[in-house]
């Protein structure tokens, strides 16, 4: 059952799955030019200090991909089964809501984390081309919050796209717009570093929440 499920997500989101790869790493190319470009015009010590003293975010082309790719899974993924309360043919298989509803948000947010673990490598080694490691740990850890918005907006999105409730709906969207925003904010390198953990916490309440609009629907809210 679950193999069947699996390769249904596949086919379901391998196009977006790809998109958001192939996207970060024409920002990583993107990365690469301008470093080479601003390193070749004004030298390797100005740039640098240009970075350490007025924090200047090499990367910061990164800043909404991770958003815009959780959002555009959450919507292929979750969007076609609600409509029309579609989740309840699914309620008949040999598996209980629960389990449904873990098993598509872990294929979801496994897939988001394999393709940011593998972008993060890659940043790490164009970065160290041209950065000492000091600048190198900061800039992968001031990039960090970007990943974590984008996964939650993936919980989000999924979690409102699957709440019959309407009121739940905007009570959930409005939570996750305003911790999304929080995190783009960033203005210094691992400037939420020490609340990090508190968003963590808020991934793991969004797998719990999700799983009430699973029993109303399988109860037969509307």
């Amino acid at each position: 059952m679950y193999k069947s499920l699996f390769e249904k997500e596949i086919s379901k989101t391998k196009w977006v799955l790809l998109a958001y790869l192939l996207v970060s790493y024409i920002a990583l190319l993107s990365i690469t030019s301008d470093l080479h470009y601003a390193f070749k015009t004004h030298g390797a010590i100005k740039y640098w200090l240009n970075v350490i003293t007025y924090h200047s975010f090499y990367f910061e082309i990164f800043k909404f991909i991770p958003i815009i790719g959780g959002f555009a899974l959450a919507i292929l993924q979750f969007v076609p089964e609600s409509l029309n309360k579609k989740y309840r043919l699914s309620f008949h298989l040999p598996i209980n809501e629960k389990k449904l509803l873990l098993f598509y948000l872990l294929f979801g947010v496994v897939s988001i984390l394999l393709i940011n673990i593998v972008v993060m490598i890659g940043f790490i080694f164009i970065s160290s081309r041209y950065f000492p490691h000091e600048i190198v740990t900061v800039s992968a850890l001031s990039m960090m919050p970007w990943f974590i918005a984008g996964i939650i907006i993936y919980l989000g999105t999924a979690t409102v796209t699957s709440e019959p409730n309407w009121f739940q709906k905007i009570v959930l969207g409005t939570m996750t717009f305003y911790s999304i925003n929080l995190l783009i904010q960033e203005k210094l390198f691992c400037q939420y570093d020490n609340i990090l953990g508190y968003y963590i916490i808020l991934i793991s309440l969004y797998i719990i929440i999700i799983l009430f609009p699973g029993h109303r629907l399988r109860k037969g809210a509307k």
